[in-house]
């Protein structure tokens, strides 16, 4: 069932210190994600309180939102564009 009033769900860059790419899932002011150390529940993260990282409860690694995007903000979006890997 498809409610039109749901907010779209959009895949967003995950930046990781090795320098590879993964990806996690935008959905309003949450971005969702797995830790690259393989911890089976996804991390979740909040533009609400973006200055504060997640943490992966299982290796301790940190992530946050990177890139406030003026373009993505002028077309209503979410201005988090990319999520990073803080600690190695």
């Amino acid at each position: 069932m498809i409610v039109s009033n749901s907010q779209p769900q959009e895949t967003i860059p995950l930046q990781l210190k090795s320098g590879k790419e993964s990806a996690a899932t935008l959905n309003g002011n949450n971005a969702a994600w797995l830790c690259v150390c393989g911890y089976r529940l996804p991390l979740i993260w909040s533009s609400i309180n973006s200055k504060i990282p997640t943490i992966c409860d299982e290796c301790g690694k940190e992530y946050i939102g990177l890139g406030e995007n003026e373009e993505r903000i002028e077309q209503g979006r979410k201005p988090f564009s990319t999520m990073e890997e803080t600690t190695s």
